[in-house]
Order: structure tokens, then sequence, then C-alpha cells
């Protein structure tokens, strides 16, 4: 995560790192998978460029659901996961295994498929970004960087 700081590491709970790490990869895959879409679909790039870009900043936003703090007794950067996300997470999660039966009859398949993957991969870009960020913000203010 922190490449030229490599110390840093036994100061973040290696979940922690992980779970940003795997934010990052989940979302360049799917970066990838909707670029592709687009070029063979020929989906409008600027309005899913868009869609992405506004997904970051929810990003940003939803990422608040991880309470990251210092914890004393093991001296690392820390998280948990709030209780009331949880709610928003399976409505999330509802609603993505019924997405397709529900907006299919209105809006064809290929504009489901991009637009999925831009919103996904802009909210776990946004969720990443913050995250680094509360953890450097953590780690400054324990005077570890």
């Amino acid at each position: 995560m922190y490449r030229h700081n490599s110390h840093l590491k036994e100061h973040i709970d290696m979940k922690l790192i992980k779970r940003v790490r795997i934010y990052l990869f989940v979302s360049i895959i799917m970066i990838g998978i909707a670029v592709y879409e687009i070029i063979i679909t020929g989906i409008n790039p600027l309005f899913t460029l868009w869609i992405f870009l506004v997904s970051i900043i929810i990003g940003f936003f939803v990422s608040r659901m991880f309470h990251i703090f210092w914890d004393e007794d093991t001296q690392v950067v820390t998280s948990r996961i709030d209780t009331y996300w949880w709610i928003i997470l399976w409505i999330y999660i509802l609603f993505s295994f019924t997405k397709r039966f529900i907006l299919n009859s209105f809006i064809p398949h290929s504009f489901i498929t991009v637009t999925t993957f831009a919103i996904i991969s802009g909210i776990m870009i946004g969720r990443f970004v913050s995250m680094r960020n509360r953890i450097r913000t953590t780690l400054q203010q324990q005077n570890i960087l």
C-alpha cells in the first residue's frame, strides 16, 4: 500500500491492507470490463465517464461505513464496519440480484452492464482513495507518518 514507506505496514492491520488492495484490484478489473463493453457496444463513453466520476464521489461517502481508528492495544490502524451501514449493504445486495429482472424490460442489456460496472468501479475507487487518506491521517495523528 505504501511502497516508499514499507515500515508503515507494521502499523496497519493486515485485514485493512488486504481490503484496500482488493478494492483497487477489483475496480481496475471492472474498469477494464466497462471499457471493453463500451468498445464492443458503441455506448457513449462520455456518459459512462460522467457516471464513473459521480460514482467516485459516492464512493467517498460510502467509505464512511468503515470506521478507521488507532487501536491502542495492538498499536495499529484498524477498522470496523458501522452497524447502520449493514442495512444499506443488504439493500444493495438485494438490488444487485434483482436489477436485471427489474431493469431489463426497460433498458438494453449492454447499457445496464456498462453502467453497472462504471458505478461499481467508481464507488470502489472512491472508497480506496478515501480509506487510504483516512489511514494516512490516522498515522499522522500518531506521529508515525
